[in-house]
């Protein structure tokens, strides 16, 4: 993603985001991990995803408030989504052990998300390490 690790903007993985997605044809399935899953929320909530956006996967997605500065930049539109709102299928996939993103914040993606699919994990860190990734496996192969 563009940017430095150090120091990423979310204007930039916007753009990136919606490159990307111009140029595959047919369905897709956006997956984002960490900060890419938080990314592809917020272009959601922006820009929306047209029906080509066979659903998305989510793992370990920080949900970002909106009291420090530099949260703000990757924060989710207040009261996103409306009710009513049409978003494709969504997974949302979280470790318990995550030692980046604390395990609260699936319960706090969940609740702006009632429509998601929701899976706690054990085990598995920040990384998903472990081998074993047949549960997200499973998400994408039912999309």
């Amino acid at each position: 993603m563009p940017g430095t690790a150090d120091e990423p903007h979310y204007e930039q993985w916007r753009d990136r985001v919606a490159s990307e997605l111009e140029a595959l044809e047919g369905k897709v399935i956006v997956f984002g991990h960490s900060l890419g899953a938080s990314v592809s929320l917020k272009y959601c909530a922006q820009r929306g995803f047209d029906a080509r956006v066979a659903g998305l996967v989510l793992v370990a997605t920080p949900v970002w408030g909106t009291e420090e500065d530099w949260e703000r930049e990757w924060a989710l539109p207040k009261g996103w989504p409306e009710e009513g709102a049409s978003l494709p299928p969504t997974f949302l996939f979280h470790s318990r052990d995550d030692e980046v993103i604390p395990f609260a914040h699936l319960d706090r993606c969940a609740k702006r998300l009632p429509t998601a699919e929701v899976h706690p994990l054990d085990g598995y860190g920040h990384l998903y390490e472990k081998g074993d990734l047949t549960p997200i496996l499973n998400a994408v192969r039912s999309l």
